[in-house]
């Protein structure tokens, strides 16, 4: 317990001097700290907006990088996809000009896989596209130039081909000539070749063999008829050559008298008509105007007309005459 002393005022006069200054020490301490721990967080926060500006500039630039190289390796796909179209082009192009897939190279094929799997998005850096891209165009003028040259050489050809075939055309006009040339000579050779009949006598047979020779026959002076003429001179026509020789006695109404079983029959003419005859001789041509005779007796009377007689030789006509019978 305190006891008051009177003289102890000073003393405490003292005491609380003692104490305020202390308590000032104490509140200035206080005030440091304080300022300093405020210090310490100010630091604290400038520091982390600093730090976290820092990081968006980061996160941005990192954006930015991203977004960069999206849209360059997105151009660098379109760019590789306009050569791979050209590839695909040089492809068709060469397949259409009869060149052998495996001649085109497995590089081509291997640009195209690259190409599709850039188009599906695969894992694919700028640099290997830019690779490709470089390696496709080198590809593209490598082939470009040998699609050039096999079409120089292939115009080459061509010229060459027309050149041969409008040589052969003409050849073969110049034989198709030569051929309608001899053709014709061997027409004309086979004309002038024909002999002909010449001097032509039709004179008549009676009942007692006697040769009658009148303008006008009478039915009952004729039993038979003599045609006699000759074969003309021709130069061209060759010797030993066989003729078959047609008689064919046609009466009037131009009913042509044969009987198969009495040496007639059918021939074809050069025109190819069928005509039927009423005798036939073969005989051998020696150029000498040898002299041919029909000695012709007919199965019934002459009927009154004119009577025509024609001969042929291998199919043509060689001369004709006619008679008059009432």
């Amino acid at each position: 317990m305190l006891t008051y002393a009177p003289n102890s005022e000073p003393q405490i006069t003292n005491l609380l001097n003692t104490l305020s200054v202390m308590a000032e020490k104490k509140n200035s301490i206080a005030v440091y700290i304080l300022g300093f721990l405020i210090f310490i967080q100010l630091g604290v926060i400038v520091f982390l907006l600093v730090t976290q500006d820092d990081q968006k500039k980061v996160i941005i630039q990192n954006v930015d990088t991203s977004q960069k190289d999206s849209l360059e390796i997105a151009t660098k796909i379109e760019e590789f996809r306009l050569v791979g179209e050209e590839l695909k082009k040089l492809k068709a192009e060469m397949l259409a000009m009869g060149i052998n897939k495996d001649s085109i190279g497995a590089e081509l094929d291997e640009m195209l896989e690259a190409l599709w799997q850039a188009e599906m998005g695969g894992a694919i850096t700028i640099g290997d596209l830019n690779a490709k891209i470089a390696k496709s165009k080198q590809l593209l003028v490598f082939k470009d130039l040998q699609i050039k040259r096999l079409k120089e050489k292939s115009d080459s050809l061509s010229f060459e081909a027309k050149v041969l075939n409008s040589e052969r055309e003409f050849k073969v006009q110049k034989i198709s000539d030569i051929l309608n040339d001899n053709r014709d000579l061997s027409v004309k050779l086979n004309i002038a070749s024909r002999v002909k009949a010449e001097n032509i006598k039709i004179t008549g047979i009676n009942k007692k063999e006697k040769v009658i020779e009148k303008e006008v026959y009478k039915t009952k002076d004729l039993t038979k008829i003599n045609i006699s003429f000759n074969l003309e001179e021709n130069k061209v026509a060759k010797k030993n050559k066989k003729i078959i020789i047609m008689f064919r006695l046609i009466e009037a109404g131009a009913v042509v008298i044969f009987n198969e079983t009495n040496g007639g029959g059918y021939f074809k003419t050069e025109e190819k008509e069928e005509l039927p005859y009423t005798e036939k001789q073969v005989i051998e041509f020696d150029n000498t105007k040898q002299v041919v005779n029909f000695i012709y007796q007919k199965e019934s009377d002459y009927l009154s007309g004119v009577y025509k007689v024609e001969l042929y030789a291998d199919g043509y006509i060689i001369g004709e005459s006619e008679f008059q019978v009432k």
